[in-house]
């Protein structure tokens, strides 16, 4: 087999068409790759401009223009990256429930009822 190329070359061969393999059936099609068409690359950009923007406030007083994390309306320099902590036992910092919010009301309902209590007795 010659690895002539179209100069007449030895090993040289056309940058310019590559096959690209058609599957598992073993097809192979052959495309041209041309540098001057930018149909894939302005889609790629016009869907990146079309992005919703994060608008936080910059220390320079102006809006952020980067894009919204998917699902967010913050970029990820302006905290949009993460939700914060999983919840309850998923936290691996979970121990004992102390600091829930439903332990926290409990306990101030009874500092309330015990205010009420003292106050109500000392009169």
């Amino acid at each position: 087999m010659d690895d002539l190329g179209a100069n007449g070359e030895f090993g040289a061969r056309n940058d310019r068409t590559r096959l690209r393999d058609g599957g598992p059936g073993g097809t192979y099609e052959k495309i041209e790759i041309n540098p001057m068409n930018q149909d894939r690359l302005t889609r790629q950009l016009l869907n990146i401009r079309a992005a919703p923007r994060c608008g936080a406030n910059t220390r320079a007083g102006g809006a952020c223009k980067c894009p919204a994390i998917r699902g967010r309306k913050r970029c990820r320099i302006h905290g949009g990256l993460s939700p914060g902590a999983p919840r309850g036992e998923q936290n691996g910092n979970f121990r004992d429930g102390f600091w829930t919010c439903e332990a926290v009301q409990d306990r101030q309902w009874v500092k309330e009822m015990v205010e009420r209590y003292t106050n109500g007795t000392d009169e």
